[in-house]
């Protein structure tokens, strides 16, 4: 009897199953995942070039039309979280002596992105005296829905800049 209980392979392609299920589906998971994450830095990639072309097209701009290009910002970011979105825009002036000049600053959810360089921000290349300059940043805090690879938020930031349509854009208070 023990022999032939040794010899008999039914149910053999049943354990390999349930012995290969837990890798597989942690594959699947992981591909889901990764893809939720690829897709998030495209969101923010896509936020940070539409505000600040937004920006760039306008020559005076008030508080309520930045709320407003915020908003088209974060509906940009879904179907993933709004809050975690944070975004400034600042309008740099180049001077006579090639030192970048912040005119002014911007931004919604900022309190964690970091502070503001504006000789870090231009390269010396795009340092002509007179030249103006929007730059907008933003920042993400990517946490996986699913929570079971990436378990760690991740911060996805770009920053991107933009020369106005007009010779300078004026934020009224």
């Amino acid at each position: 009897m023990l022999r032939r209980l040794i010899r008999n392979e039914d149910g053999v392609a049943s354990v390999e199953f349930v012995l290969i299920l837990p890798l597989l589906m942690l594959t699947y998971v992981g591909i889901a995942e990764v893809t939720q994450a690829f897709l998030a830095d495209k969101r923010v990639t896509h936020v940070a070039a539409a505000v600040g072309d937004l920006v760039a097209q306008s020559n005076s701009l008030t508080a309520a039309q930045m709320d407003d290009i915020y908003d088209i910002g974060a509906d940009l970011i879904r179907p993933l979280p709004q809050a975690d979105l944070a975004i400034r825009v600042t309008n740099v002036r180049i001077d006579a002596n090639g030192v970048p000049q912040v005119q002014w600053t911007s931004g919604r959810n900022t309190t964690g992105m970091a502070a503001f360089s504006a000789a870090g921000s231009v390269p010396a290349d795009l340092r002509t005296a007179g030249q103006v300059i929007i730059i907008c940043e933003t920042s993400y805090s990517y946490e996986s829905p699913l929570d079971y690879v990436l378990k760690d938020p991740i911060v996805i930031s770009r920053a991107m800049r933009f020369s106005p349509r007009e010779n300078n854009v004026f934020l009224q208070s």
